[in-house]
């Protein structure tokens, strides 16, 4: 499909959606397009749909290993262990810092982020209590 016909595709549907926007897009295809499962939104919260939320997830999966295999979650920046989860923990403790730190399932695991220069520590509820 090399033949531009991908282009061709992503072009319709943005067309279908600018069409369901404008009010202009008729019911009954509407209604065809939601019986095949078409996403009118994308990348608006929707832990399933959503590319972000599904890399995010993997991130955090990336954390919990990192946590089973190290006995903290005090990642640095510099990760050597795996350098995409660094700049993750770094970008979750920017995030935090200004508020926009969207809760994710699994985070209501853990009580708190705890921020110290340039490691994140995510306290969770067996480690509060050795505290």
């Amino acid at each position: 499909m090399d033949d531009g016909s991908l282009n061709n595709l992503g072009t319709w549907v943005i067309r279908q959606r600018t069409s369901l926007t404008d009010g202009i897009l008729k019911e009954d295809r509407k209604r065809l397009l939601d019986d095949l499962g078409f996403v009118w939104k994308i990348d608006h919260y929707d832990v399933d749909m959503s590319l972000r939320a599904r890399q995010w997830e993997e991130m955090y999966t990336k954390m919990q290993a990192f946590k089973e295999t190290h006995r903290h979650c005090q990642i640095p920046v510099n990760c050597k262990y795996d350098p995409a989860l660094g700049k993750w923990v770094r970008n979750q403790r920017a995030f935090e810092r200004t508020g926009q730190l969207a809760m994710r399932p699994g985070l209501n695991d853990w009580t708190s982020w705890v921020l110290s220069g340039t490691r994140v520590v995510l306290i969770g509820m067996r480690d509060a209590r050795k505290t």
